[in-house]
């Protein structure tokens, strides 16, 4: 059965193909992008991050890394793998606007390629 609902979602969601260093409590954490929007991004990392653990990050879009500030809001383990790993939800806390824009024109040109 598929769900019919409309999309809570404020910002469109897509997959993220560039870096991302995220600097934190476990700075050690090595981290793979599942999807971004303009309100935040999920990713797969190898070791557990604290909910509501306030972060710096850097997106590596282009030759000029986005940087901003993020709070986890969701890190759940994933049950499938054979070592330990956490899908991780940040919402960007404090972004420039000019950097948020950097990451909505990269969201557009990924749906229309899509």
């Amino acid at each position: 059965m598929s769900w019919e609902g409309s999309e809570r979602r404020r910002h469109p969601r897509v997959r993220g193909d560039f870096g991302l260093a995220i600097h934190g409590p476990d700075s050690s954490a090595k981290f793979e992008i599942k999807d971004i929007s303009a309100s935040g991004i999920c990713c797969i990392a190898d070791s557990e991050l604290d909910e509501m653990a306030l972060v710096q990050l850097e997106l590596l879009l282009d030759d000029d890394p986005v940087r901003c500030r993020g709070a986890v809001v969701r890190c759940e383990p994933l049950p499938d793998s054979k070592h330990p790993r956490y899908e991780v939800a940040v919402f960007f806390t404090e972004i420039d606007d000019d950097d948020r824009d950097r990451i909505v024109d990269y969201v557009e040109r990924q749906l229309e390629t899509a």
